[in-house]
């Protein structure tokens, strides 16, 4: 079917424009119009280069999602998962900066509020940080962000080394 023309002013051909199209959709082929009449052409396949740098778009995102999908520490003194999202990060690095001034003692005194899982519950609690542990906590995000970073790179460079469509489909984001 690829190469059939449907001719514009030809009824017949008209009446087989659903068939076709249908036809098309089964088959990765699709109905370009050329003027006169509709010609049945092939979709191409995408390029290697192509793949790739749609491999490495669904990386860029699993990367991100890594980072701002939470974190694990234990500045609180147990094991807790805290929010990882932009506004997590903007917040405690504005905080940590100002833990060793009157303004973190005066507006914190009994440390600063926290939220977050502790391990085995799906219920948040508040934890109330000290400033030395505001900045273990600073520092466990730190470690999570480069953590998942270096995944995101170790995937980009397996993106790069595929020799085929294959090897990029076995490229796991798990």
């Amino acid at each position: 079917m690829i190469g059939t023309k449907l001719y514009k002013n030809n009824q017949d051909d008209m009446t087989r424009y659903t068939e076709t199209a249908i036809w098309c959709n089964e088959n990765n082929a699709t109905i370009e119009d050329k003027g006169e009449y509709y010609q049945v052409v092939a979709i191409p396949k995408p390029t290697l280069d192509e793949l790739k740098a749609d491999k490495l778009v669904e990386i860029d995102a699993w990367t991100a999602a890594k980072i701002t999908g939470g974190f694990v520490s234990n500045a609180s003194g147990e094991v807790v998962t805290y929010d990882s999202d932009k506004d997590t990060q903007l917040t405690m690095q504005g905080i940590a900066l100002n833990v060793n001034t009157e303004l973190f003692a005066e507006k914190y005194p009994d440390g600063c509020p926290v939220r977050g899982y502790p391990a085995g519950s799906e219920t948040k609690q508040i934890y109330m940080l000290t400033p030395a542990q505001v900045m273990q906590w600073q520092a466990d995000l730190s470690i999570h962000i480069g953590a998942c970073k270096q995944a995101g790179w170790a995937k980009q460079a397996e993106v790069q080394a595929a020799t085929t469509k294959e090897e990029l489909d076995a490229i796991s984001l798990e």
